[in-house]
């Protein structure tokens, strides 16, 4: 099994996309630290670097998390440079039957910060996949009152990418009523320039967002014991670490506000944290961020933005 690090160098985004807990005040992304430091990416990617060569499957980082890696280059660039250290990257391990990298490493970014001169970059060029997460509208407009950043500038950027860039480019994001109909023509545009494109329904984040009318009726008529998941059937907290912006491993990323802390990587290793993970999985049930986790209805559901109400107040309104 190929162990899949989430990695949340930067607990800030310049984007406030409204589906987002960045874009909640008060109650929004809790962190006791935005960024990492230096000494921190040093000892975490070294110990990565460390389990990728010990485990026969090899690993998987995903920087990502719930903030934009992109806002501190220099931190990401420094991760990079020590994962590929021995050229793990270029070392291949059969993994569920396939041939995959010892090191695969990927990136989420909003795009804003794709620059030609960072994605040409040899470090940035080993990167086996980049995702962006942007709103299935060719509408400026309409992206820019969802994002809340310079729609001209992602656009120029993802339209380069495939010309400097030999990785897999996916471009991802939240499926609305509000663009249904813009959503065939975008990706009639960008079908040139990216690989593939994955819009996925609206996820409550851990209860940041209160669940939409349709989503309650289906979760209520569930048995019991499975509006409050067992730890036992949840695939993410099974497969994913997740590091936030602190250096705590946290359930997954719907931990918004950092309730779950099971243990900071600045005082213990990782893999001492992974045995806990692997004891709370056995032993207990889910916490309450986990109670009607939405993760399990996938594709059952199509989400408006309009009828996600949060639970503290918007910083912005947003009228399409």
């Amino acid at each position: 099994m190929k162990y899949i690090f989430d990695i949340e160098l930067v607990g800030v985004c310049n984007a406030k996309c409204s589906f987002c807990p960045q874009s909640f005040n008060p109650n929004g992304v809790k962190r006791e630290e935005r960024f990492w430091s230096k000494e921190l990416v040093n000892k975490v990617m070294n110990e990565i670097r460390e389990i990728a060569i010990e485990n026969k499957s090899g690993v998987q980082i995903e920087f990502c998390g719930i903030g934009e890696p992109l806002l501190k280059k220099d931190l990401f660039l420094q991760s990079l440079e020590i994962l590929f250290k021995e050229n793990l990257d270029k070392e291949y391990v059969i993994d569920e039957g396939k041939k995959k990298p010892r090191m695969d490493v990927r990136l989420t970014t909003n795009g804003f910060y794709l620059t030609e001169e960072l994605v040409t970059n040899p470090l940035f060029q080993r990167i086996n996949k980049i995702e962006i997460s942007t709103a299935p509208t060719l509408d400026k407009k309409k992206y820019e009152t969802i994002y809340r950043i310079d729609y001209d500038t992602v656009k120029k950027n993802i339209m380069n990418i495939k010309s400097i860039y030999n990785g897999e480019v996916k471009m991802t994001g939240v499926k609305t009523k509000q663009l249904r109909y813009d959503k065939e023509n975008f990706e009639k545009f960008w079908l040139p320039y990216v690989d593939t494109f994955d819009f996925h329904d609206f996820s409550i984040k851990g209860g940041a967002f209160e669940h939409p009318a349709d989503i309650k009726k289906t979760l209520n008529s569930y048995k019991e014991e499975y509006i409050h998941w067992m730890f036992q059937a949840c695939w993410v907290f099974k497969l994913i670490t997740f590091i936030d912006s602190s250096g705590y491993i946290l359930p997954c990323c719907n931990d918004v506000e950092s309730k779950h802390k099971l243990g900071n990587v600045k005082k213990e290793t990782i893999k001492s944290i992974m045995s806990k993970k692997e004891i709370i999985q056995r032993t207990k049930k889910g916490y309450d961020i986990c109670v009607g986790c939405d993760v399990y209805e996938e594709g059952k559901t199509d989400y408006d933005l309009d009828i996600h109400k949060p639970k503290t107040k918007h910083k912005y309104e947003y009228k399409l």
